[in-house]
């Protein structure tokens, strides 16, 4: 009973922390993809930015349910049939979704990176169907990356985007942080379904499903903090957007201009 308790106000804290900092730190992805010029040349921002508002929706839809019904003992799965198929529905669309976004991403990079002409001239649209196993693509295309980036010496001409890059590797190392946890547990549940359990086995492993439940969210609610640490434009970019008063209110410095007359040189001040 000590680790039920334990389990539902973990789920209720952390919970709350979650939503609070993953919508906010999506909200803050939305922005500055969708306003800054800079970003929205990226294919691999594109993908970001959708990432980032089906994270949002995923976060409210998921996270809210799973407060409320740990916190309250308000659970609408069990009181309504249709809202327990459709939110089940729309967790696995959205999941699939944004770790999607982020194999693709990461793929794009790949391409910018790579030597070839030809790969980096592609259209990245109809490698869709190899994130069917997110993870390990991930994985693979992010080590490729990284060596791309040391055998490469010419990428500055191939216009790649250094910042860009370690963004897209940091949300690599985001999802198999947070998300490989999830998928060994399941494996482990399917592994030991036929297995006779005792009580506290039970237990232990419900808290432990419980914990790596609340992990994987963090790939939903962190991906800001993590492009914030990766990326100093992100941060100024970040810092403009929230502050933008402060720019208003900047008061531009005079400029002189010399006149010269004959031998004579005046000094004339101009505002801006």
């Amino acid at each position: 009973m000590l680790l039920l308790y334990i389990s539902q106000q973990v789920t209720i804290y952390v919970g709350f922390f979650l939503l609070v900092i993953g919508v906010l730190g999506n909200g803050i992805n939305i922005l500055v993809f969708s306003s800054v010029r800079t970003y929205r040349k990226s294919p691999c921002t594109f993908y970001f930015l959708i990432a980032s508002i089906v994270n949002v929706i995923y976060i409210i839809i998921n996270l809210i349910s799973r407060i409320v019904s740990a916190g309250y003992g308000i659970d609408l799965t069990r009181t309504s049939s249709t809202w327990c198929r459709t939110r089940q529905y729309l967790i696995g669309v959205f999941s699939l979704i944004s770790i999607t976004c982020s194999c693709l991403a990461t793929i794009d990079q790949f391409l910018l990176t790579s030597r070839n002409a030809y790969l980096r001239s592609l259209i990245i649209y109809v490698l869709t169907v190899t994130c069917m196993i997110p993870v390990i693509i991930m994985i693979i295309f992010g080590y490729l990356t990284y060596r791309n980036i040391h055998l490469t010496r010419i990428l500055a001409q191939q216009q790649a985007d250094r910042q860009l890059i370690r963004m897209t590797l940091i949300e690599v190392v985001l999802v198999v942080f947070t998300i490989t946890p999830y998928g060994i547990n399941n494996a482990y549940s399917l592994a030991s379904a036929g297995i006779a359990k005792n009580a506290d086995r039970l237990m232990s492993e419900y808290f432990a499903s419980t914990m790596i439940s609340l992990l994987t969210y963090f790939y939903y609610a962190g991906s800001c903090y993590m492009f914030f640490i990766s990326s100093s434009r992100f941060r100024r970019t970040v810092r403009e957007k929230i502050f933008f008063w402060q720019r208003s209110n900047q008061v531009q410095p005079l400029q002189q201009v010399t006149l010269t007359v004959g031998i004579t040189t005046f000094p004339n001040k101009i505002n801006n």
